[in-house]
């Protein structure tokens, strides 16, 4: 079926719209859309989820080093240390793109941007 798909989070624009009426009256018109979808969200949201999940690993070691009063198992503490390790880094990664991608997107309202980055790196 076509059509163009807009779900939460896409953008829509029109472009080159051109509308032309002929001496006989005739009318020729056309448009070009664009269709984008802001990511930063969604990579905030999996940030997010893996920080919890880093932050419940390392409750849970604390509780298991409480409970075994320090003498906690290896393989216990290798596997939770190793599981908020792995969401810590998600985390952070997913972190920096969604900067990185709300950047972006904000950059098309920043007006003369090119010209702001270069005051800011010549005044330091």
């Amino acid at each position: 079926m076509p059509g163009i798909l807009i779900s939460e989070g896409m953008r829509l624009r029109i472009t080159d719209f051109t509308l032309t009426i002929g001496k006989d009256g005739s009318v020729d018109s056309s448009m070009q859309w664009q269709v984008a979808l802001d990511v930063w969200p969604m990579w905030l949201d999996v940030a997010i989820d893996h920080a919890i999940r880093a932050v419940e690993a390392r409750s849970e070691l604390a509780k298991e080093f409480r409970d075994a009063n320090g003498k906690i198992e290896g393989d216990v503490q290798a596997r939770l240390m190793s599981e908020e390790a792995k969401a810590g880094m998600v985390a952070i990664a997913a972190a920096a793109f969604a900067l990185d991608n709300f950047a972006d997107v904000i950059r098309e309202f920043a007006p003369d941007f090119e010209a702001t980055k270069a005051e800011w790196r010549k005044a330091r």
